[in-house]
């Protein structure tokens, strides 16, 4: 792949941020925030690729101005998917709105909203951005540097395979070894399966397959994250300090259930000669009763 190639696809990667960030800012729907993010990981994960130094420990960075575009955008969608994932539950449920907690979250969706229209007011907001990234390019992308890449991610993979319970922390970073895989699977496939122990995933429908699973399970997280963080210390009523740990216990049980549905893809997948627990049912329930102990509203 010579220079110039290297530098299109970075000019390519830009020009979709770009065209998708006028999108979003005309009304902030979920959907097209999300597409610029995906947009956004494929640069990152590009230039992760070709910002490969062999023996070296090196993680690229997006320009701060992107960053900060692509870091608020994503707290806008996840407040956004917390109402969606709220009002859900109580309409299952024909259980009454948290009318407080949904306000709150209201408001700090208006608040990031406002930070990000504030950021915007400059026309080009990632030129420098893109013209930094340009320069750090290598004059070509060299096998070598294909191969050390794809070979420090499976390391790391299989380091974080290895233990029998995979905490929340382990599989956030095996999804994003794996969308890292996907994102760049035009240029390592063939490294990947060389190099992937046998039993692994080693087809992008298996890895496609599996981060979607991860991505389910990570929206789990973020959404007790949300519901315990974010309305902490506010005033809320009788009947919103009934009815939020009771929303929190449901999603615990959806969290393991996810959990032990990535534990069973990876025994099918992975020669390892153990089996990862489960925490369905009895071992589920006490974990939910034991974090909801502990759990302040």
């Amino acid at each position: 792949m010579k220079h110039i190639q290297i530098k299109n696809i970075i000019k390519k990667r830009y020009a979709g941020i770009k065209l998708l960030f006028e999108q979003v800012i005309l009304h902030f729907n979920e959907e097209d925030i999300h597409l610029f993010r995906v947009e956004v990981k494929k640069l990152r994960a590009f230039m992760r690729l070709v910002s490969t130094v062999p023996d070296e420990e090196f993680e690229f960075k997006l320009p701060k101005k992107l960053n900060e575009f692509y870091h608020t955008l994503g707290v806008i969608r996840s407040l956004q998917i917390q109402k969606q994932h709220v009002l859900k539950v109580l309409e299952e449920n024909h259980s009454v709105n948290p009318e407080i907690y949904l306000n709150l979250l209201t408001t700090m969706i208006a608040n990031d909203i406002k930070l990000v229209t504030d950021l915007a007011e400059k026309k080009t907001p990632f030129d420098k951005g893109e013209e930094k990234v340009l320069r750090t390019v290598h004059e070509k992308l060299k096998k070598t540097v294909i191969r050390e890449f794809t070979a420090s991610k499976v390391k790391f993979l299989k380091e974080l395979l290895k233990p029998l319970f995979l905490s929340d922390e382990s599989l956030h970073s095996i999804r994003k070894i794996l969308t890292d895989f996907v994102y760049t699977w035009s240029y390592i496939n063939e490294e990947v399966n060389l190099i992937m122990p046998h039993g692994m995933f080693s087809t992008e429908e298996e890895i496609i397959s599996v981060t979607q699973l991860l991505g389910d399970f990570e929206d789990i997280c973020v959404c007790l994250h949300l519901l315990h963080a974010e309305h902490m210390d506010k005033a809320i009523n009788e009947n919103e300090d009934t009815l939020l740990p009771d929303i929190e216990k449901e999603w615990l049980k959806q969290k393991e259930i996810a959990r032990d549905k990535i534990h069973k893809v990876f025994q099918t997948n992975i020669s390892f000669n153990h089996k990862y627990p489960s925490m369905a049912n009895g071992n589920q329930s006490q974990l939910a009763d034991k974090v909801l102990s502990t759990a302040v509203y």
